[in-house]
C-alpha cells in the first residue's frame, strides 16, 4: 500500500519521534490549527461545536480527541512496513468516521493541516525528503479512505 522507500519511511519515523515526546500538547496545536484551517469543522465535533479558540486550547475534550488521533497517527507511522495492516487501520479510522459525517475532503485538509503544522514545528529538521515522504503517505491515506467510503 504504501509504496514507500526505506528511506522515506525512516524519515517519517524520525520526524513524528520529533512530536512524540509532546504529542498532548502538540495534538492540541494541531487541532487549534485544523480549525483555523477549516473553521466550519469544528461544527462536526459536537463536544467541541461553539467553543472558542481560547476555550478549545484549555478543553479537556479536545485533549481527549488529539491524544487519540495523534495516538492513530502513532500507530499509522508504526505499521508502515506493514501494507496490509495499514490498510487495516486506515480502514478502520474512515469506517468509524464515515457516519458522522466525516468525508474525503476533511481527510485531504487534515493532511494539508499536517503538512504545514509539521513543517512548522519541526523547521529544517522536515527537509525536502520528509515532506515528499510524507506527502506520499498521506496520498495513500487518502486512497484508502475514498476506496473504504467509496467517495
Amino acid at each position: 500500500m504504501s509504496g514507500l522507500t526505506n528511506a522515506q519511511i525512516q524519515a517519517i519515523k524520525d520526524s513524528w519521534d520529533l512530536v512524540l515526546p509532546n504529542q498532548k500538547q502538540l495534538g492540541v496545536d494541531f487541532f487549534l490549527q485544523f480549525f483555523a484551517d477549516n473553521p466550519r469543522y469544528q461544527d462536526l465535533f459536537s463536544k467541541l461545536k461553539g467553543l472558542s479558540p481560547a476555550e478549545l486550547k484549555t478543553s479537556p475534550k479536545l485533549r481527549a480527541h488529539a491524544t487519540l488521533v495523534f495516538h492513530s497517527l502513532t500507530a499509522l507511522v508504526q505499521n508502515l512496513e506493514d501494507p496490509e495492516c495499514l490498510v487495516q487501520l486506515i480502514t478502520k479510522i474512515a469506517t468509524d468516521h464515515h457516519p458522522r459525517g466525516i468525508k474525503l475532503q476533511h481527510y485531504e485538509n487534515l493532511g494539508k493541516t499536517l503538512l504545514a503544522f509539521l513543517e512548522d514545528k519541526l523547521g529544517k529538521k522536515f527537509d525536502p525528503m520528509t515532506k515528499n515522504a510524507w506527502e506520499a503517505v498521506l496520498t495513500a491515506i487518502v486512497t484508502v479512505v475514498k476506496q473504504t467510503t467509496g467517495e
